[in-house]
């Protein structure tokens, strides 16, 4: 009977330890979802920060594209006023000399 009560008592500390000891695993794994969790949230922010970042260089962009443009309507339409001030000022100058060999003349 010794042997027999010896075995249970024996067992049932195997038992008790066993059972203790498969705790901390629940709670390794536990931590590790955790920690799972946190990373992916982490990578979605990531991933957020950088779709942020890329349309924010694509409005950049556009921005950048928008005042090239008007900066070279900008300098087209100076050119043709230029031009059109040296055509008038070419046409007065010649009025001016064909008038001056008129006035030679007399």
């Amino acid at each position: 009977m010794k042997r027999v009560l010896i075995f249970f008592m024996s067992t049932s500390i195997c038992v008790f330890f066993l059972i203790s000891c498969g705790d901390d695993k629940e709670q390794k794994i536990n931590e590790l979802e955790h920690q799972i969790q946190i990373e992916q949230q982490m990578k979605e922010k990531a991933q957020q920060d950088a779709a942020k970042a890329q349309q924010d260089a694509a409005k950049a962009n556009s921005n950048l594209n928008s005042l090239i443009g008007i900066s070279i309507a900008f300098a087209i339409v100076v050119l043709i006023i230029g031009v059109a001030m040296g055509s008038r000022a070419r046409k007065d100058a010649n009025k001016q000399s064909i008038m001056n060999e008129g006035k030679s003349d007399d």
